[in-house]
């Protein structure tokens, strides 16, 4: 009878040095850098303003050509605000 607490016991203090173990572990963990990755994120999508501008004011002539590559500009601000914003990870959530 006395052996079967007694490894019942045991069974608790096993858990606790394995949940021990494991916040060791994960405060060992470091997880990567965010600036190059926004870095380039804001790079790319800059270009792609300036691309997406550069095609519309010589597409289109005139003031309608500038125009466009100005709510082409807005559109791709508008494109990085919510990849900036709403992550696909955040299940929904704004972060």
């Amino acid at each position: 009878m006395f052996h079967s607490i007694r490894s019942w016991l045991s069974r608790e203090d096993d858990r606790q040095a394995n949940r021990r173990e494991l916040e060791a572990e994960a405060n060992q963990f470091k997880l990567p850098g965010e600036f190059w990755p926004q870095l380039f994120k804001f790079l790319f999508f800059t270009g792609l303003g300036f691309l997406n501008y550069r095609l519309f004011a010589h597409a289109v002539p005139g003031a309608w050509g500038q125009a466009t590559g100005c709510v082409a500009v807005m559109a791709e601000r508008v494109a990085l605000y919510a990849t900036h914003n709403f992550s696909r990870s955040a299940l929904g959530a704004a972060s």
